[in-house]
């Protein structure tokens, strides 16, 4: 690997309670210490973590209207996602799946959609479009529909009638629009 890069040192320096926080954080686009709580748990002082964070100036940047939220530049979410899949590999999954499931129960689905797309597992994704499928519809977002379920591999839509449904909603929208020009 050569030569360590100045965010490895940096990292790899931080006291092990730091460097636990980084690599537990790294799946959060954008985190406050509640999202912390909800997503990894309450047994930690997510206040005092994200503060030192902060203060060390650990490439996180104030997000939002009130600067409560922070997020990581994305070169340093990189490496710590990097550097997470290789030290616990096994724990990937489940953070990765808490957080479609937060980001779904939102009803933030383009954010659940992307992360359970991360997980390689193409039923996980297609219960989450078929869940996400009437919400999407009513909302006009029935491209974005169409270009997930046109994602999924073919034989998993053999039987998957909602998701042949949803489908078929968006070629019917299509076809009207062609006809009124």
């Amino acid at each position: 690997r050569g030569r360590p890069h100045r965010v490895d040192v940096l990292a790899l320096e931080q006291p092990a309670e730091i460097r636990e926080f980084l690599l537990e954080t790294s799946y959060l686009e954008e985190f406050n210490d509640d999202f912390c709580r909800e997503v990894l748990g309450a047994e930690k002082d997510w206040p005092s973590l994200i503060n030192l964070v902060l203060q060390n100036n650990l490439f996180v940047l104030p997000v939002g209207e009130d600067g409560q939220w922070i997020r990581y530049h994305h070169l340093f979410r990189d490496f710590l996602q990097d550097r997470f899949e290789r030290e616990r590999p096994q724990e990937k999954g489940a953070v990765l799946q808490k957080l479609t499931g937060l980001y779904a129960k939102k009803g933030d689905w383009e954010k659940a959609y992307a992360i359970c797309s991360r997980l390689k597992d193409s039923l996980a994704v297609a219960n989450l479009i078929e869940r996400a499928g009437t919400d999407l519809v009513k909302t006009g977002r029935v491209v974005t529909l169409a270009d997930w379920i046109d994602d999924l591999p073919g034989e998993l839509l053999a039987n998957r009638y909602t998701l042949i449904s949803l489908r078929r909603s968006e070629e019917r929208r299509v076809g009207k629009e062609c006809r009124s020009r």
